[in-house]
């Protein structure tokens, strides 16, 4: 298990740490500060990640902007590709 620990801003909003853990090949994410966390798998591609975190931040009514905060945590998750193959 790979744990990984970023600091993710958006534009004009807070600053939040995005938790970022490989299991066995598959990605789980997490910002503690708003509740939040999901799977997916690590052979996912990059459109793949964002539509399962758009939909889940949606479900999760995140009270923001979903898709920029979508596109900021797949860009954060596709970081860190080179380091589970």
């Amino acid at each position: 298990m790979i744990s990984l620990l970023e600091d993710i801003t958006q534009t004009g909003q807070k600053d939040t740490m995005l938790y970022i853990i490989n299991m066995n090949g598959r990605f789980i994410i997490a910002i503690p500060k708003i509740h939040w966390s999901t799977e997916f798998s690590a052979a996912d591609d990059l459109p793949k990640r964002y539509e399962h975190i758009h939909a889940s931040l949606t479900f999760h009514m995140y009270d923001g902007d979903s898709s920029i905060l979508a596109n900021n945590i797949t860009m954060h998750s596709a970081h860190y590709d080179d380091v589970y193959t």
